[in-house]
């Protein structure tokens, strides 16, 4: 019973991250916070958390824009 529980799971958590991956090969500047709305516009509805957690396991991250700021 466990074990069958265990791979559902995992099918699930690799089916989430297939999922992750496709979105982020079209948009790859997009952070957890829009990962979370374009997995929601699919039809999977999954926690914030769950979602930074994957991506920063599959090395996925949008690109960090700096700002210079000049002292006056």
């Amino acid at each position: 019973m466990v074990q069958n529980k265990r791979k559902t799971i995992s099918k699930a958590k690799q089916n989430l991250k297939e999922h992750i991956i496709a979105i982020y090969k079209t948009h790859p500047y997009f952070g957890y916070p829009r990962m979370r709305i374009a997995l929601r516009k699919k039809g999977l509805s999954v926690n914030h958390k769950r979602i930074y957690r994957l991506m920063k396991e599959l090395n996925q991250c949008a690109p960090v824009e700096y700002r210079i700021t000049l002292a006056a």
